[in-house]
């Protein structure tokens, strides 16, 4: 914060002094010394300055938009679930933990889900949590210690998309439970 304030003084020095110079008694050194305080930086930082609620109001606009995705996908979006046996399509909203959900490519993950049985082939496209656009390759083994790390090669989060091959798992948590909204 130091540094910022003594650049803001700096600026100020630089624009206060450019004002007092007479423009017939001011010689071009005279004038060139004063930018070499750096000038530059202090209009740049002065023009951030100015920007910084543009930028804050549209990363809120992002995450707003952000979020109603994800409402949508909760209110609209379907599940198969095994239950009592029986496989059947329920409505996302309507998942607790311990349903047995079912998992194809092309889906969207329903809930944050610890797997239990998948193919060779099962991906799952994390990119809205990791910012990798490559699938990752998930397991059903078991964790010997907790570690983020470990917790995602068995799980399969809320809001991911399944790229290829098919898998079941247990839901753990869902809605504003889930990862995505911890």
């Amino acid at each position: 914060m130091g540094s910022n304030s003594s650049k803001s003084k700096q600026f100020h020095a630089v624009k206060s002094a450019l004002y007092s110079l007479e423009p017939s008694t001011a010689s071009p050194p005279q004038i060139a010394s004063l930018f070499q305080v750096d000038l530059h930086k202090g209009l740049t930082y002065e023009r951030v300055l100015e920007l910084k609620p543009i930028f804050r109001w549209n990363i809120s606009r992002e995450m707003k938009m952000a979020f109603e995705d994800v409402e949508q996908h909760v209110k609209g979006g379907n599940a198969t679930v095994v239950r009592q046996g029986a496989k059947e399509r329920v409505s996302v909203m309507d998942l607790v933990p311990g349903d047995l959900v079912e998992l194809c490519a092309g889906e969207q993950v329903p809930a944050d889900v610890r797997l239990t049985k998948i193919s060779d082939d099962f991906t799952v496209n994390e990119a809205n949590l990791t910012g990798e656009d490559i699938g990752t390759k998930k397991s059903i083994e078991a964790l010997e210690q907790k570690s983020e790390d470990q917790i995602s090669k068995n799980m399969v989060l809320m809001l991911c998309k399944v790229e290829s091959g098919e898998g079941q798992g247990v839901v753990v948590r869902t809605g504003k439970d889930t990862f995505v909204f911890s």
